[in-house]
């Protein structure tokens, strides 16, 4: 273990107005826990000379350089806060026995400590109305895939995993929007959330929910237990559920918040994505913006699909069913 003093010992030994002072921790590698100019500081020497990682340079307490002294790369962090003295002499600390002990690069070792922070630290709140919305309404989907396919459709749900579209069969994809709005407006994220992939159909999926009343309908947590029970006996797919829950928000522990009971308002409409669905995109966009389009950051609209594609009676089975056997 690294020699550190405690902190009590190291404010009264080394923090003083009327004088610089330096605790050397290492000689090789070098690292000292100094106070000077009115910050407390940590030097220690580097054991690459890599560039810091921009991110570090963009903290609010500490100021993070590099710099060199006598053949040496030595990384300098510094707190000009002392109301906060003792936290960062607590960090460099545990920076030092980082590198030290498990002779880890000085700014490595300051960008895992601060991730370990800010995981110990960090706190997720249950999902809001409108992502448990969102989720509602991608199960009720993946429900009728898995009730149409068997355990095997569940790979078909490709929205967790960061793909463009929510779910993905071959040569067609899904995607679902889900409101609580008697009419079915719906928010399309982004330019290309309304354009398919290549070689691929896109159908949007328009949900619109409403609360229930006592014994109809059913929970967030009573859908997915539901889709649990689906999957009963097939361990890729159950770990690919609970992977895809997680990635959605969803923590178990939290289930008796969403105890809101939710039904359909309406049967599915299914829209498919033709000359005729009104979206933005970059085909449309760029030749009217010219250059300017390349400033674009961010984009999202509200479309209006009252009325448009088709409702399915029976919900997506048949149009599942058609899709994985186009000769019947």
């Amino acid at each position: 273990m690294s020699d550190h003093l405690t902190w009590p010992n190291f404010s009264a030994s080394i923090i003083r107005d009327d004088e610089d002072r330096v605790h050397r921790v290492s000689e090789t590698p070098l690292a000292e826990i100094y106070h000077a100019g009115g910050r407390l500081g940590l030097q220690i020497e580097r054991s690459e000379a890599v560039p810091v990682d921009a991110r570090l340079c963009r903290l609010l307490m500490l100021e993070v350089n590099e710099f060199h002294n006598g053949g040496k790369i030595l990384l300098r962090v510094t707190c000009g806060r002392p109301s906060m003295f003792r936290e960062a002499y607590l960090l460099f600390t545990a920076v030092t026995d980082r590198v030290l002990e498990e002779n880890e690069d000085a700014a490595r070792a300051l960008e895992l400590e601060l991730a370990a922070l800010e995981a110990l630290l960090g706190e997720q709140g249950v999902l809001s109305v409108e992502k448990q919305i969102g989720l509602f309404g991608e199960l009720l989907v993946l429900r009728q895939f898995l009730q149409t396919g068997g355990p095997p459709m569940m790979s078909c749900w490709t929205g967790p995993l960061g793909e463009s579209h929510d779910f993905r069969l071959p040569g067609h994809e899904f995607e679902v929007k889900t409101s609580t709005g008697r009419r079915r407006i719906h928010t399309i994220n982004g330019l290309t959330q309304a354009v398919p992939s290549p070689g691929s159909a896109l159908t949007f999926i328009s949900i619109q929910l409403a609360t229930a009343g006592a014994g109809e309908g059913s929970t967030l947590p009573g859908l997915i237990s539901e889709i649990e029970e689906l999957l009963a006996g097939n361990a890729p797919g159950s770990a690919a559920f609970a992977s895809g829950l997680s990635g959605a928000g969803y923590r178990p522990m939290d289930a008796p918040a969403y105890a809101r009971v939710w039904k359909l308002r309406s049967p599915m409409m299914l829209v498919p994505v033709d000359a005729a669905f009104p979206s933005l995109n970059a085909d449309l966009l760029m030749p009217a913006m010219g250059a300017s389009y390349g400033r674009l950051e961010e984009i999202s609209y509200t479309v209006n699909l009252d009325g448009a594609g088709t409702l399915a009676e029976e919900g997506l089975v048949p149009v599942i069913h058609s899709i994985r056997n186009p000769e019947q």
